[in-house]
């Protein structure tokens, strides 16, 4: 059965190798996947909460504890900044720092 899908692997692989080069042009390399998607998905989606974000299908197997960790990380370290929602006080909006 896998053995059919050699051409689909190799397209797969190929896009891989062309969004490590891009990640490391950009500087994100050496995130983890988490920080780097979460990162990704702010430079994409300027101004989202993390609830937003938590819910797009790419962060399905994403706990919710591991992507608050990583947040807090890129926090840190600049890389995300987080401001207090205008409408609800209770939600941080997220850009890239």
């Amino acid at each position: 059965m896998w053995d059919k899908q050699v051409p689909e692997f190799e397209k797969l692989f190929k896009m891989r190798e062309s969004l490590l080069q891009l990640e490391k042009e950009i500087g994100i390399h050496e995130l983890t996947n988490t920080q780097r998607l979460i990162m990704e998905f702010i430079g994409a989606h300027n101004n989202m909460t993390l609830t937003c974000i938590l819910g797009h299908e790419m962060f399905k197997s994403v706990s919710i504890s591991s992507a608050k960790r990583a947040l807090d990380e890129l926090i840190k370290s600049g890389a995300v900044v987080q401001r207090l929602s205008d409408k609800d006080r209770r939600q941080r909006i997220l850009a890239l720092g």
